[in-house]
């Protein structure tokens, strides 16, 4: 309405001064086409806005500030909410499974791995006789080998075979002797580290009265000398109380679904392996169990004077 009215007032003062310009302009009518101009340039300044449309117009214009602000005050509020998810699901993220008592893996690991360091600095020249046993899938005996071995620090091992007995059998158990006292290509590469391993803290256990880690380990590389499985960790010493799992590559052809348990134990101040169970199918043979146990130790002092 309001372009409207300045339309017609402008129409008017114009179609006055057309039907002026028809005649001659005298004084009086120039008088009055200056009088016809001012009434009509009058009309079009004091053209207002009609007052009901004035009104809503402002309700409009308050109702849509009013909005503009509440939707900034939405949009600021979402925004800061979606930094605070974010935030906070990279702390989530960040943080590491954590026991009872605070402890995190990457702590569990680091201190496991500076006792074992330890370990091997107190390590001393001892003899160990050991018990090898074979049984087949219903555990019976097939055969058993017993070996009197002497390991010099770090990782020199001698052995000699004591007896035995069960024919073919036999010689299964004295070629696995004879395999593990070789000393390793490269002992770091065995180590339960980051550099061989994946860690993943699973969970709590009480394993020979003790209270221990249970972490999941997954070998980097596909190496017979590396097990994917678990390891038990003492919560109190960090010494490794057992392992179990499976070879990341299997030893030989002849072998499959094999799997191992080692248990560890102080003796005497070192940390040394004295149980260890060993599960495989032999193609062509079937299921087979070997076992051997510790059945002496004492330290020795001068491994050249023993008679191997």
């Amino acid at each position: 309405m309001f372009l409207k009215s300045n339309c017609r007032s402008i129409a008017a003062a114009s179609t006055q001064l057309d039907a002026s310009s028809a005649g001659s302009k005298g004084p009086s009518l120039i008088r009055k086409e200056e009088a016809a101009l001012r009434e009509a340039s009058a009309m079009s300044s004091r053209e207002k806005r009609p007052t009901g449309f004035c009104k809503h117009e402002r309700m409009v214009v308050a109702l849509a500030r009013g909005l503009t602000r509440r939707l900034a005050g939405v949009r600021s509020q979402a925004i800061t909410l979606v930094w605070l998810v974010f935030i906070s699901s990279g702390i989530t993220l960040a943080q590491e499974p954590q026991t009872d008592d605070g402890q995190n893996v990457r702590d569990i690991v680091l201190r496991m791995m500076a006792v074992r360091r330890e370990n091997r600095n107190r390590s001393r020249t001892f003899l160990v006789k050991r018990d090898y046993r074979l049984f087949d899938q219903n555990l019976q005996p097939k055969a058993h080998v017993v070996a009197r071995i002497v390991f010099v620090p770090p990782d020199q091992q001698h052995y000699r075979i004591e007896g035995g007995r069960g024919g073919m059998a036999e010689q299964i158990l004295k070629n696995f002797v004879k395999g593990e006292t070789q000393p390793p290509d490269d002992p770091r590469r065995q180590e339960f580290s980051p550099d061989n391993y994946e860690f993943q803290l699973v969970g709590q256990e009480v394993l020979h009265r003790r209270l221990c880690y249970v972490l999941a380990v997954q070998p980097r590389r596909q190496e017979r000398d590396l097990i994917r499985g678990r390891i038990w960790v003492d919560a109190q010493n960090y010494e490794v109380h057992r392992v179990e799992g499976a070879p990341a590559l299997s030893p030989s052809w002849w072998l499959r679904d094999l799997h191992v348990l080692i248990d560890f134990a102080n003796v005497k101040g070192m940390w040394l392996r004295t149980f260890m169970r060993v599960n495989a199918t032999v193609r062509f043979r079937g299921r087979f169990v070997m076992e051997s146990r510790d059945l002496e130790f004492r330290i020795v002092s001068d491994a050249s004077s023993l008679e191997m």
